[in-house]
């Protein structure tokens, strides 16, 4: 089997690893089955797109291998190596990122909902608390994950024939200081809160994610509506599934409040108060044992059950919520902002040469600036991949395209702090030879 970039074929990576096939296709990246020769085992490599490579996919991939390498939680996907370049041309520099991860063999939840396979009780508590655990696990590690949803909870099979839930895909998780609460945006519509849309994620985030998800588990309908219109408040998860206590709608409308002060502040707390209604109503406590191997489909249900991502939300609601989430409502807010901020703009320009400016000029400006910023960080991330120096190279991908701190960087490089800073100088002088590439740093830099 082999791929193709910069119109070289790869059949292996890493002097160690062989293409046998292909597992899936994005936007983004090739996801290929590959043997590692060296641990004798199968893993699964991601391979990014070299064509119109952008910043924001190569950021993306930075994350995805630096966050949680070296994380050994059951339910997180193993990310065995930071990300890895394999040189293609040595004259032209042509680099391709790569990353290796576990291969697990039993699809995704987003799989499993699509066929219209719901789950019995057992297996839905069983699922949600496996994923509870691991966005507990990431949290603790002040991670946030930023793109939860069905398709990137994976099932790893065990020896014994059940399997467990596995998270996967940290490409848009964002690692939390105290200077750092404003990220960029990203996401899938169905499962993002309100702030989320603002660009402002955090740790509630990943709690109403969760909250998603599990109403989806437990009826087979996702909870809200993105239309233009205002979004009707859901409907209580019991009038779908008569089998669910009504005190479990309680649990769930918390972990969906529009307000994130209002939502469950810890994933443990959310699994907790779930287990609770559950066994306040069936007076035992519910199973939270590794899934069987193939679920078994609950035909009652199962017309109920043919949900994606983004459809299938029922419209006839029938029950009201305190404070429901209206994120028609928060977008609508958000582009009155934009709209002031654009305003405020041609307002100064005004003042500046004494007339009022269109705001159409105002934006084609806005967009030509931009344009040009993202032409100058490509430069620049083609220049570092060129870079021969693998710790140079790294260095400067971690500082200028993550985002990381030298506290961070060191971390990565398994480094002291103090040898970030050589690093960088010696790293700089490389790129300093092209007068595009300074513009391009000085643009970053501002």
């Amino acid at each position: 089997m082999k791929i193709w970039r910069y119109g070289c074929a790869i059949e292996r990576l890493g002097n160690r690893y062989r293409l046998d096939g292909t597992l899936g296709s994005g936007g983004m990246a090739d996801v290929c089955l590959a043997w590692d020769e060296h641990e004798k085992r199968e893993v699964a490599i991601k391979v990014i797109k070299t064509d119109n490579l952008s910043l924001e996919s190569l950021n993306r991939f930075l994350k995805e291998g630096s966050l949680v390498v070296g994380w050994n939680h059951p339910h997180i996907l193993r990310v065995y190596d930071d990300i890895k370049l394999e040189l293609l041309d040595k004259a032209r520099g042509s680099m391709v990122p790569y990353i290796v991860t576990e291969y697990v063999q039993g699809g995704d939840l987003k799989q499993r909902l699509t066929r219209g396979q719901p789950y019995l009780p057992s297996q839905t508590l069983s699922i949600f608390s496996q994923l509870c655990n691991a966005i507990q696990y990431a949290h603790e590690q002040n991670v946030i994950h930023r793109d939860l949803k069905p398709s990137n909870v994976l099932f790893r099979r065990l020896p014994n024939g059940t399997e467990q839930a596995v998270l996967s895909d940290f490409g848009l998780a964002v690692s939390i200081d105290a200077s750092h609460f404003t990220f960029p945006e990203g996401g899938t519509p169905a499962y993002m809160s309100p702030e989320q849309w603002r660009g402002q994620a955090q740790k509630a985030s990943d709690i109403f994610a969760l909250g998603v998800i599990f109403y989806q588990l437990c009826t087979g309908y996702l909870p809200f509506q993105f239309t233009p219109s205002p979004l009707i408040p859901p409907t209580r998860p019991s009038k779908f599934n008569p089998a669910l206590p009504s005190a479990l709608d309680e649990v769930i409308f918390t972990a969906l409040a529009e307000d994130p002060t209002r939502r469950f502040t810890t994933a443990r707390q959310f699994w907790k108060q779930v287990r609770s209604a559950v066994s306040t109503n069936n007076d035992q406590k519910p199973a939270t044992d590794p899934l069987p191997a193939n679920p078994s489909p609950n035909k009652e249900v199962n017309k109920a059950n043919q949900s994606t991502d983004n459809k299938d939300i029922r419209k006839n609601s029938s029950s009201s919520i305190p404070n429901p989430v209206n994120l028609h409502e928060n977008l609508s807010e958000s582009a009155r902002h934009a709209t002031n901020s654009s305003a405020n703009r041609a307002s100064a320009a005004a003042v500046a040469v004494g007339q009022p400016l269109p705001e159409e000029q105002i934006d084609a400006r806005d967009q030509a600036e931009q344009q040009g910023k993202r032409e100058l960080q490509q430069t620049l991330l083609q220049a570092i991949l060129s870079i021969p120096n693998p710790m140079y190279r790294r260095v400067l991908l971690y500082l200028y395209i993550a985002g990381l701190d030298e506290q961070g960087v060191a971390q990565r490089l398994q480094v002291p702090r103090q040898h970030v800073k050589p690093l960088r100088e010696k790293a700089l002088i490389v790129l300093n030879t092209k007068p595009e590439v300074i513009r391009a740093l000085r643009s970053l830099s501002q």
